[in-house]
């Protein structure tokens, strides 16, 4: 009962959940997400974070992030392009986020690698 309960919410969100994907690196916020699962914007955040176990916006840096880290593993770009990708509003930004979440800088992961972050 629990899987489908859980593919119930995988379904309602599944809109949102490419708008993410395909549009990480512009900008956009839960009130966009909201319209975009036509719902009102208090009623999305309690029924996403219901869903995924986190509210929309840390949902979307978890998101961000991932992409970074996955960048900064298969490509040489630099960290301004990065955060270009990512939705980050500069170098500087996706650094100090990167940091703040992993906890040490994205230059770092990316000369050691994925062993060292949680």
């Amino acid at each position: 009962q629990a899987v489908l309960a859980k593919r119930r919410h995988l379904l309602r969100f599944q809109n949102v959940l490419d708008h993410i994907t395909t549009h990480l690196d512009q900008r956009f916020g839960v009130p966009d997400l909201a319209k975009i699962a036509c719902m009102e914007r208090a009623h999305f955040t309690t029924r996403f974070r219901e869903a995924f176990g986190v509210p929309p916006a840390k949902y979307v840096l978890a998101q961000r992030l991932d992409k970074a880290k996955k960048l900064l593993q298969t490509t040489d770009a630099p960290l301004a392009d990065i955060a270009n990708q990512t939705g980050f509003s500069d170098a500087f930004h996706l650094s100090k986020t990167f940091k703040a979440h992993f906890t040490i800088p994205p230059k770092t992961y990316r000369a050691t690698g994925p062993q060292i972050t949680p």
